[in-house]
């Protein structure tokens, strides 16, 4: 009995929400081209990440994963939504985007060349062979 307990326990899945759950509720109260950063600072709170280049964006990004038992989460839910800004600060478009359009990014196992010298293994080993600072020199 108790094995059969212990085994619906690991049944019923564990839920990880995260990011701005209750602010996007209020996201209806922003108009495009007549508020303000600050408009969407005070509905809204601090962007999860912002745009490093282009045009100035905000993104609000809200997930949730669920994890059954002993087994890796997956994302059941997810919601970024997209804020653009004008040159002064006004909103020029608000875009949701939902699960269905995300895109999985493969990471590459390149590496940069680097400039320079590449030591060796008996450069690595023996480089500091000789290599002494000089004593400090007594206060007179």
């Amino acid at each position: 009995m108790l094995a059969v307990l212990m085994g619906l326990a690991t049944c019923s899945p564990k839920v990880d929400s995260r990011g701005h759950v209750d602010a996007l509720k209020q996201i209806d109260q922003l108009i495009v081209g007549r508020s303000h950063k600050q408009d969407v600072m005070r509905l809204l709170g601090s962007p999860s990440t912002t745009s490093t280049f282009g045009e100035e964006r905000w993104y609000y990004i809200t997930a949730r994963k669920e994890a059954f038992g002993f087994l890796a989460p997956k994302v059941t839910q997810q919601n970024v939504t997209q804020i653009t800004f004008d040159a002064d600060g006004m909103v020029s478009a608000i875009e949701r985007h939902g699960l269905n359009e995300r895109r999985d990014i493969e990471v590459t196992q390149d590496i940069t060349p680097t400039e320079g010298h590449q030591l060796g293994f008996f450069e690595q080993l023996l480089g500091n062979v000789g290599r002494f600072n000089k004593p400090p020199q007594e206060a007179r």
